[in-house]
């Protein structure tokens, strides 16, 4: 009879998010981030229907650091404004932690890619579950009645 020694999840601090265009995977194991946005709120000019907007791609990219190594259950889900479940990427799935011979710990990434995603004005709620341990990553999206001004390159 095996016993299973309870795990020890990341504290909240391990965990970071960055909000971006587009994440490329390299051959390398490296990420290549296009278009970070530079805080956590999304300027974007609405639609011809007032109440959303359309952002042509965005990308979350995730990275959770000092994971134990071993077998958890990942989901990953984005909650709207209207508290509405916008978006459920990954089902619970399996995910196995495993370190390199020279780590303690281990790294765990994940990436949510949305196209010609809608969005209403006001507060997300991005959660990433490891097993029933959550973690939340949140940012507020802002409409522009008007389009943003380019800055002439001239007069930089």
């Amino acid at each position: 009879m095996s016993m299973h020694q309870p795990k020890n999840y990341p504290a909240l601090s391990d965990f970071s998010a960055i909000l971006c265009e587009d994440v490329r995977d390299e051959k390398n194991g490296k990420h290549t981030l296009i278009g970070v946005f530079s805080s956590n709120t999304i300027t974007i000019q609405k639609s011809d229907d007032a109440s959303t907007a359309q952002l042509p791609s965005m990308a979350i990219f995730m990275r959770i650091s000092n994971v134990e190594e071993g077998e958890y259950e990942m989901s990953i889900s984005l909650t709207s404004p209207s508290e509405k479940n916008a978006f459920e990427g990954i089902a619970p799935k399996k995910v196995t932690a495993k370190k390199k011979p020279h780590q303690k710990k281990t790294t765990l990434v994940s990436v949510v890619k949305l196209a010609g995603f809608f969005l209403e004005e006001g507060n997300y709620k991005f959660f990433f579950k490891l097993d029933e341990h959550q973690y939340e990553y949140t940012f507020d999206a802002v409409f522009l009645d008007k389009p943003i001004p380019q800055e002439d390159a001239s007069t930089a």
